[in-house]
């Protein structure tokens, strides 16, 4: 992917499989690749301004953008908006763990399951916070995060009240390889780790922006200044300088041996440890 010009930014990325890749940009585009191949353009939201994308599978994606609408990549083809946030809030994260499954999060801590009917709306975060991130690992278990160090489960049909695990900090991203391992990093340096039930927050030694777990016991993180550290064997790495200073802001891991990342020039980084 070449470097964008102007305005836009990527928004978004994900990596449903090793050979299938999706990004979404602040213009409305998505673009999509099969690694190790080049980026195209696959789609344009008329309205502009999207903000996040998951893909179930390679053949099934969810894009969502600065209106509240939803578009779905299904056979082939983009759909036409769906109106899902009609609220006050704007979505601040989006999971879709399945090619039947999504789960959006929104600045006024209201979440949204996509349903064979439609999208259902919850009320999660009552504190009077916003959400700032969701992941899930199948449809029946979701973790979202909120800008008060707090985080909510989802069983399958309704969401718990909050677990305040990171008091005084705001999570700036979560993900969720199984329905026994999360990982959510926060705006300290700090990351929590859900390990059988049980939050356990520490350092990281850098505050990151972006988190991604494709499997349990392994995740990559990013920050604000082209660093990255890799959570194995229940430690950090220490962080490593991978793209110079520029922030690096979307994130997708689709195993522990392949991951994507973009920056805040548009830049592509792959991760393939040898």
């Amino acid at each position: 992917m070449q470097p964008l010009h102007g305005n836009a930014v990527i928004t978004g990325v994900s990596c449903p499989s090793t050979s299938a890749c999706f990004a979404a940009d602040s213009r409305g585009a998505v673009l999509s690749s099969t690694p190790p191949a080049g980026w195209r353009r696959a789609f344009t939201d008329p309205s502009g301004g999207l903000v996040a994308i998951s893909c179930g599978s390679a053949a099934t994606c969810v894009a969502l953008d600065h209106s509240g609408q939803a578009f779905t990549l299904s056979n082939g083809i983009w759909s036409s908006p769906a109106m899902v946030d009609t609220g006050t809030g704007t979505f601040t994260g989006l999971s879709c763990p399945t090619a039947t499954f999504c789960m959006a999060a929104d600045s006024s801590g209201a979440a949204f399951a996509s349903t064979p009917a439609g999208w259902q709306q919850f009320t999660v975060d009552t504190s009077g916070g916003g959400l700032t991130g969701v992941s899930c690992a199948n449809s029946s278990f979701c973790v979202a995060v909120d800008n008060g160090g707090a985080v909510y489960t989802f069983n399958g049909t309704s969401w718990s009240g909050l677990s305040a695990i990171d008091v005084g900090h705001s999570f700036t991203a979560v993900s969720c390889a199984t329905a026994t391992f999360c990982v959510a990093v926060d705006n300290s340096g700090n990351a929590a780790v859900l390990n059988h039930g049980t939050w356990t927050v520490g350092p990281i030694g850098s505050t990151m922006v972006t988190v991604s777990c494709p499997v349990r016991g392994f995740c990559v993180a990013t920050n604000g200044a082209g660093g990255s550290a890799v959570y194995r064997s229940a430690k950090w790495s220490p962080v490593s300088v991978v793209d110079g200073s520029i922030p690096i802001e979307t994130l997708s891991c689709a195993t522990a041996t392949f991951c994507v990342a973009t920056d805040h020039r548009g830049n592509v980084l792959y991760y393939r440890p040898t």
